[in-house]
């Protein structure tokens, strides 16, 4: 069995680039890689590639469809849509092109549902939604029509499922594979010192792309609200009008640095009390199970019961960890803050799902029963 694993992009530093090198790293099937191209030539990381321990046959590169059905592409710059445009304009000449490449495989693995044109019954392919939709009814019903032909869907919790419920192909809810035991090895001293932040106070941290989606600017808002003597870290990749918007708001701060896109993330989970999320609905991203993973606290948006439900890791041990607040109420996120000022985490455990999420993959590629939503 050789499978094609199709990117959508080259990042692997945060989000579904991050989650795929964690579950290739320990893939029980040999793969492929095809990646989507760049226009400005940016590739994957080869030495990301190279560290895997089961690494890929070859790594191919070719224009793919990248679609507007995600949160955050109202944010996108107009150069920005421009290009996407033309990409998928490209990507529409090449279809043929790719599903010759398809050919060539027993299983094709879409890492993303902006992908979704590449769906056909011809083959047998996989689509892991890991984006919230985001799009008209029309869009809607193109995207769900699609997701219909795949041989089945991989979600990665029930606000990407919801949407979908009603479709009849095989489908699979699984948290996403986090493996933060590396962690334990790094000294949180030593990069509270590089960060010039005293050891001794608490802290906030926001990580991934900077966007509005993300609630960003209201996690600022509150956050300075709150007046408490603590710091907020906010990490990622900064380049958007947005993003250069609330960095204007923060720059005269001592209290919230702003350290842009941070390329080891497990040293900044190291020195991290508590991770915080801003959407505007209960949704759980990386950072959320990352910071878990690694001990730290969670600040989530929605209502915990509802948010973690039908995720099948174990949270016994870490409840008290996880503090919810009403979405996009500055109030309630104040109050939070208030509340956890004084509260380092001093006690951590270091886990990882790799193992368990490989076999889950493996089974649902091997052809088991539906999963029960």
């Amino acid at each position: 069995m050789k499978m094609l694993v199709v990117m959508h992009s080259s990042n692997v530093v945060y989000g579904a680039g991050r989650s795929l090198l964690t579950w290739l790293d320990k893939s029980l099937i040999d793969y492929d890689l095809l990646i989507r191209k760049d226009i400005q030539g940016t590739v994957i990381d080869p030495l990301k590639v190279n560290q895997l321990n089961n690494k890929p046959g070859k790594v191919i590169y070719e224009w793919l469809p990248f679609d507007f059905c995600f949160p955050g592409k109202n944010e996108m710059s107009y150069k920005g849509k421009i290009y996407l445009t033309f990409n998928n304009i490209l990507a529409k000449s090449l279809h043929k092109k790719i599903n010759r490449i398809f050919d060539d495989y027993s299983i094709i693995y879409l890492n993303s549902m902006v992908l979704w044109p590449l769906i056909t019954k011809k083959h047998t392919i996989y689509c892991h939604i890991r984006e919230v939709f985001d799009g008209n009814h029309r869009k809607f019903q193109k995207v769900f029509a699609a997701l219909g032909q795949a041989t089945g869907n991989i979600y990665i919790d029930n606000a990407t499922y919801l949407p979908f419920k009603d479709l009849d192909n095989r489908k699979l809810i699984l948290n996403n594979p986090f493996n933060m035991e590396k962690v334990h090895s790094i000294n949180p001293i030593e990069i509270a010192e590089k960060l010039n932040i005293p050891k001794d106070k608490v802290i906030f941290s926001v990580f991934g792309k900077v966007l509005e989606t993300k609630g960003v600017e209201f996690i600022i808002d509150a956050f300075v609200a709150s007046d408490i003597d603590a710091i907020l870290i906010i990490a990622g990749d900064d380049h958007s009008r947005y993003a250069q918007h609330c960095k204007k708001k923060v720059i005269n701060s001592r209290k919230i640095r702003w350290i842009g896109e941070w390329k080891k993330i497990e040293e900044l989970y190291a020195i991290t009390d508590y991770i915080v999320r801003g959407e505007r609905i209960g949704c759980i991203g990386r950072t959320v199970f990352e910071g878990l993973f690694s001990g730290t606290g969670v600040i989530i948006p929605g209502e915990a019961e509802m948010i973690f439900n039908n995720i099948e890791d174990d949270l016994l041990g870490v409840a008290e960890k996880i503090h919810c607040y009403t979405p996009r109420n500055e109030i309630d996120l104040k109050k939070i803050f208030i509340a956890l000022k004084n509260t380092k985490i001093s006690q951590r455990q270091f886990r990882s799902n790799v193992n368990l999420y490989v076999e889950r993959i493996f089974e649902f590629f091997q052809g088991g029963e539906i999963e029960k939503a």
